[in-house]
């Protein structure tokens, strides 16, 4: 196998794999990195093309850079007093999504939540009560790989597009 030096967890390129030979694997510190079977590769580059950091695809080159943070287009910052102090966000995400669901704008949306298991702290769940969104937000940013949840949402019933 042979391992990508550059990898934010998102899943996207396992789930994309049409050989499923991608991997995440965790490091020492928690960092995922991306693993690829290579017997089984065949060089195809979709993972490479749906990787959303892979060789800088969204930084223009008009990007500043900072050698602690690297490339960035502006900073931002933002929250809502009701949730700053139990969101990762400063609250603006909590905010956003409870106003969807409050709102029947959405019926469903997926957030991490505290996990028993041992050997990960968070995980994803499906929440459609705005007050089971509150009791999630106690998120912090962690690593989550989210392949599985793709694939779940992709071929289940209950979330079949219905035009």
């Amino acid at each position: 196998m042979r391992k990508k030096d550059f990898c934010i967890g998102c899943g996207a390129c396992k789930f994309a794999c049409p050989q499923k030979c991608v991997k995440l694997q965790e490091d020492v510190l928690g960092r995922y990195e991306m693993v690829i079977a290579k017997e089984q590769c065949l060089e195809c580059g979709i993972c490479e093309k749906v990787c959303p950091i892979y060789e800088n695809i969204l930084i223009p080159k008009q990007a500043q850079y900072n050698t602690i943070t690297g490339n960035y287009l502006n900073c931002y910052k933002g929250y809502d007093d009701r949730y700053r102090k139990t969101s990762a966000s400063g609250g603006l995400l909590t905010s956003f999504l409870y106003g969807l669901l409050k709102g029947d704008i959405v019926d469903t949306v997926v957030c991490l939540k505290e996990n028993s298991d041992s050997t990960q702290f968070y995980k994803y769940s499906f929440v459609s009560e705005p007050s089971r969104l509150i009791q999630n937000s106690k998120s912090a940013y962690y690593p989550v790989e989210m392949s599985e949840m793709i694939e779940y949402i992709l071929n289940s019933e209950r979330f079949r597009l219905t035009v």
